[in-house]
C-alpha cells in the first residue's frame, strides 16, 4: 500500500452512505441498515456485521431540581419504552437492548431476566403506574413543566429525542 486517506463522518451518516455505495472509498465503519442491504446486494462489495459496543445514554444533571431527587430521574429511566426506542431507530443504525453491560457479554444478565425487570419488559404499563408513583411521590403527580433536553446533531439522536419527549409528556408518561 502506498498511502492511506481517513475521512472523518459521523456513523451512520448519509455521507458515510453515499460515499461507499459511490465508490469514493474502500472501506467504511458503522453504516446504517439501508446501507448495508445494498452493499450485500452489490457483488462487488463485501461486508461484516459485528456486534457494536457502544451504550447510549440520557445524562441528567443531578445538581438542578427536579433531578436532585432519585424518584425522578427512576421514574424517567423507567418511563422509556426501549423496544421502541430500538424501532424508531431500526432503519438509521442496528441497536439492541442491553443493560449497563453490552447485552452480547457473557457477564450480562440473561435476557431472559432482563426482561422481568421494570422498563425492560415487553409490557410497559407496570414501569409507567410505577413511574408515575415515584413522580407523585416526588411532588410531582402532575409532571414537570421547562424541562430542556439537549441531543446531538445525530439521525439517531433526533429521533430518539422526540420519541422520549413523547414518552415523557404521556398520556403515558411519567409527566
Amino acid at each position: 500500500m502506498d498511502g492511506i486517506e481517513f475521512y472523518h463522518v459521523l456513523p451512520f451518516s448519509p455521507e458515510m452512505a453515499s460515499a461507499i455505495l459511490a465508490n469514493r472509498v474502500d472501506y467504511v465503519f458503522a453504516c446504517d441498515p439501508a446501507t448495508y442491504r445494498k452493499a450485500v446486494a452489490t457483488p462487488t462489495m463485501t461486508t461484516e456485521t459485528h456486534y457494536q459496543s457502544v451504550l447510549h445514554g440520557t445524562w441528567i444533571n443531578n445538581k438542578r431540581k427536579p433531578f436532585d431527587d432519585p424518584r425522578v430521574r427512576r421514574a424517567m429511566h423507567l418511563v422509556l419504552d426501549r423496544p421502541v426506542l430500538i424501532e424508531v431507530v431500526k432503519d438509521v443504525a442496528p441497536m439492541m437492548v442491553g443493560g449497563f453491560l453490552y447485552p452480547f457479554s457473557e457477564f450480562a444478565t440473561p435476557q431472559a431476566e432482563r426482561d422481568k425487570w421494570l422498563g425492560y419488559q415487553s409490557d410497559p404499563e407496570p414501569a409507567i403506574k410505577e413511574a408515575r408513583a415515584l413522580m407523585a411521590a416526588a411532588g410531582h403527580a402532575d409532571g414537570m413543566k421547562g424541562l430542556d433536553y439537549m441531543v446531538r446533531e445525530v439521525a439517531i439522536f433526533k429521533l430518539w429525542s422526540q420519541a422520549i419527549q413523547a414518552m415523557l409528556k404521556g398520556p403515558r408518561g411519567a409527566g
